[in-house]
């Protein structure tokens, strides 16, 4: 069928997530990475990006700024268009010591106003996140948080999160509701 494209061949390589940036979107299984695009006539184009790097989930992924940042089994990465690049090797090796069945609970978004990506993960194993690595884009530093979030959508000027109000606890499901405040890395009541 014409409306139909064959990302990869392995069965063994399930389709992950999606992601876009600019012009472009990845297409993520979860040992390799395709780039869409289109030609002139809106002939869609295929291209592998890597056969080796994948995503998690279709949660671990967020675009901004024209690139788009990802929790992978390797590492946290970046994709600018044309070529998939670490974070950092430190932050690499930090996400070989998360138990991989808990990485497909990881979550990324972005804080546009402070230029800053923000991936919610498990570093223990549990079946909630339990940290916040925060990318601040303009300097490429990295700090963590112990914050339990486990949902999050952009809606108008602000970032609602779901959250545990107790990230020690090992319940699965968020309990709270808030507006992630980007200045200060606090929760502010939600409806504000």
């Amino acid at each position: 069928a014409e409306n139909v494209i064959l990302v990869g061949i392995s069965a063994a390589d399930p389709i992950t997530g999606f992601a876009i940036a600019g012009d472009y979107v990845l297409i993520f299984k979860d040992h390799s990475t395709y780039m869409l695009t289109q030609d002139k006539n809106g002939k869609p184009i295929l291209t592998p990006i890597s056969d080796s790097i994948g995503c998690v989930s279709d949660r671990a992924s967020i675009g901004f700024e024209g690139r788009i940042y990802f929790v992978s089994k390797e590492g946290l990465y970046a994709f600018d268009g044309s070529k998939i690049v670490p974070i950092s090797k430190e932050i690499g090796e930090l996400i070989k010591g998360v138990p991989k069945s808990e990485l497909r609970n990881s979550l990324a978004w972005v804080d546009p106003k402070n230029r800053r990506v923000n991936f919610s993960l498990t570093t223990g194993p549990r079946s909630l996140n339990n940290e916040v690595w925060t990318i601040h884009v303009d300097n490429g530093a990295m700090s963590r948080s112990d914050l339990a979030i486990n949902s999050s959508v952009r809606y108008k000027d602000m970032t609602i999160v779901g959250y545990d109000s107790d990230p020690t606890t090992n319940e699965s499901g968020w309990h709270n509701i808030g507006v992630w405040n980007e200045s200060t890395l606090v929760f502010d009541p939600y409806p504000p």
